[in-house]
């Protein structure tokens, strides 16, 4: 039996495409064409009408790179989902990917964004998050991004609401509820 999901790849590497291929095959999509460059790789969307599109982002000089790709593919093709499978972590270039509307799959959250989410909901800064887990900033960001996508949220604050509304916070000792309680009647 045929898979019903389809996909076509893009990526001026050629066996990066085939290992994305391998990859995708284990998962029962079925790989409708590939392309090393942009144009070609829109015939293809075109022509095959794919349920996703793998990209990469650089695509060499000439070409429109591989976000600019995926805005026009989606303008002919409603509906296609898309994925950029890249090693830039820097936000601007995951903001212009989500922004032309490249996305994961699943709205689950791996190990670690649960941890960061949990440490930001503590009042965390990145800074300190950063050292705690042994990572960059910039890891922590790039974490943080994907936390906040998936969540529907656009901020810090937002998020550490989620995790608190949603019950992924340890539940504080009555003892420190009842203090924090005196408090406020206090105050």
């Amino acid at each position: 039996m045929e898979s019903a999901r389809t996909a076509v790849l893009l990526d001026r590497q050629p066996l990066w495409l085939e290992a994305v291929e391998r990859v995708l095959q284990r998962i029962d999509v079925r790989v409708a064409g590939k392309a090393t460059s942009p144009e070609p790789a829109l015939q293809l969307i075109e022509a095959h009408r794919p349920n996703v599109c793998v990209t990469g982002i650089e695509m060499g000089e000439g070409h429109m790179d591989g976000i600019t790709c995926i805005s026009e593919a989606r303008e002919r093709i409603s509906g296609l989902r898309a994925v950029v499978l890249s090693s830039h972590t820097s936000t601007e270039y995951i903001d212009k990917a989500l922004d032309a509307g490249a996305g994961g799959e699943t709205p689950d959250q791996t190990r670690r964004e649960q941890e960061i989410l949990r440490l930001v909901a503590e009042g965390h800064s990145n800074a300190k998050l950063a050292k705690m887990l042994w990572v960059t900033e910039q890891t922590v960001k790039f974490h943080l991004s994907n936390v906040y996508r998936k969540l529907g949220v656009s901020n810090r604050t937002e998020a550490a609401r989620w995790a608190q509304v949603n019950e992924l916070l340890p539940a504080a000792p009555q003892e420190m509820l009842n203090e924090r309680r005196m408090q406020l009647v206090a105050g």
